[in-house]
């Protein structure tokens, strides 16, 4: 099957990369035509146009019952297909906070591994449904699960290429955050040296260590630090989420303070930042200081 998909998921992610979604759409209607006749490569053509739906609107319902109607097909397909179904479920429910969708899809995860944790793909997509699992819990308030998840993803990533080191670092630095939450901030600083290994200073990976971190400090009552910190992830200033996690921190450090007018405008540049593809946790942190203007 790889042989099949792969080019046409090249040729997609650069027309999404340019937002041209009538050439998006264009090339995968007559890819999906020319396999009409293969029930994977079929059941393939609904999760690539669920995708391109999710770039161009965010997780709007069409997506998430495109993914179902994917997760339902494959079924009766190999692993691999198993595996890539209930990864992409699983990132649309944490991304909507779906809390019922999570739980049937890591009811399915742990099947799959039941049957098949020797298999090379579920192998390979393992750390990232570990991420997603960890990101349901955190939306849930669960710390403690969170941050075995985000542990398992980064022990379960096993490679050495580019791909595998971001995710190393950002799934410790996940479960470092998680420690914070838990205020265990011993363990926070162990995972967040395990991060520091894999770190590539300028990613979206480094920009979230480096956020992290400024939790820490400011966890620690450190505030100039916590500052310094946030300095270096708004220097990472390409990634979305970055832009509601720093002004949010900063909102919190002013609030510390008793500055409230410096509070106020944090808050509200972390609000102009939503759109519809803002993810729930993101959400929740600004939640999380809205309070505090009361």
């Amino acid at each position: 099957m790889d042989a099949h998909f792969l080019p046409i998921q090249y040729v997609l992610r650069d027309f999404l990369r340019q937002k041209n979604f009538e050439g998006a759409n264009r090339a995968l209607s007559g890819w999906a035509i020319e396999h009409a006749e293969d029930p994977v490569l079929t059941t393939s053509a609904l999760r690539f146009r669920a995708w391109i739906l999710h770039t161009q609107f965010g997780p709007i319902p069409e997506v998430g019952q495109l993914y179902r109607d994917v997760w339902r097909a494959s079924s009766s397909f190999g692993p691999a297909d198993q595996a890539i179904a209930i990864n992409d479920v699983l990132f649309y429910a944490r991304n909507v906070g779906d809390r019922e969708l999570g739980n049937q899809g890591r009811a399915a995860y742990a099947r799959l591994l039941e049957r098949h944790a020797e298999d090379p793909m579920v192998r390979a997509i393992q750390p990232r449904l570990c991420t997603h699992l960890g990101w349901l819990s955190h939306i849930q308030g669960d710390h403690s699960t969170a941050m075995v998840w985000f542990s398992n993803a980064a022990v379960a990533s096993e490679g050495e290429d580019e791909d595998d080191r971001h995710l190393k670092t950002l799934a410790w630095s996940w479960a470092a955050l998680e420690s914070i939450r838990l205020s265990d901030r011993t363990t926070a600083s162990v995972y967040l040296a395990n991060a520091k290994q894999t770190l590539v200073p300028g990613t979206e990976p480094a920009g979230w260590y480096y956020w992290v971190h400024a939790e820490t400090s400011l966890a620690l009552g450190r505030i100039f630090e916590a500052e310094d910190w946030l300095e270096e992830a708004a220097r990472v200033g390409q990634l979305a989420d970055l832009k509601i996690l720093v002004p949010c921190t900063h909102a919190r450090i002013e609030a510390s303070l008793g500055h409230t007018a410096e509070r106020d405008r944090h808050v509200a540049e972390a609000e102009a930042q939503i759109t519809t593809h803002t993810a729930v946790y993101l959400r929740q942190e600004i939640e999380a200081v809205r309070p505090q203007l009361i």
